[in-house]
């Protein structure tokens, strides 16, 4: 009988430990669960960055198309005005009054297309620190869930070596000496 009572004491004590563990698996269950959450959103966040980069690239060389566009177009113009004015003789005063304004707005453009280009370069380093941000903070994420899986798994590990050894135990008490009723 107190070999009985010692054996419900023991697996009520390993029935304890057992659903502390279920406990603590669920616990880091969740935050698992917490932190790949975590992860996919700085993943789309990324994404995110890196497509809205993706579309200030585009805008940045369409309007750059545009003012070269622009410099051909004057460019071309200037170059008209000077062949009229040297096949039809107007007056030399007011044509180079025109080719002065046309050169004043190409240096304007050109330096407009300078002030854009520089502009943005910025913004596009900006947006790769932080995409490099976001990087760093997502391979943190990545470890920090490892070294919880690992810790997860070596748990597992203890406990299901430790209900092996329970039902061993158990197993071969019930074989090695059988339980005796004392008449009474």
């Amino acid at each position: 009988e107190k070999c009985q009572q010692e054996h419900r004491m023991r697996c009520k004590r390993l029935e304890e430990q057992l659903e502390m563990a279920t406990t603590e698996r669920q616990s880091i269950q969740t935050q698992l669960l917490q932190r790949s959450s975590a992860i996919n959103q700085l993943k789309d966040q990324a994404n995110a960055k890196e497509q809205e980069m993706e579309e200030e690239r585009k805008t940045h060389r369409m309007k750059i198309k545009s003012v070269e566009n622009e410099c051909v177009d004057l460019t071309n113009k200037l170059e008209t005005q000077r062949q009229q004015n040297t096949e039809q003789c107007v007056s030399l005063q007011e044509r180079a009054s025109q080719v002065k304004t046309l050169q004043a707005q190409l240096t304007q453009i050109t330096q407009t297309v300078e002030d854009m280009d520089q502009q943005s370069r910025t913004r596009l380093a900006h947006k790769q620190r932080e995409v490099e941000v976001l990087t760093d903070r997502l391979k943190e994420q990545e470890v920090s869930i490892g070294r919880m899986r690992e810790a997860e798994l070596r748990r597992a590990n203890h406990l299901e070596a430790a209900m092996t050894a329970y039902v061993s135990s158990t197993k071969s008490a019930h074989i090695g000496s059988p339980i005796k009723l004392s008449p009474g």
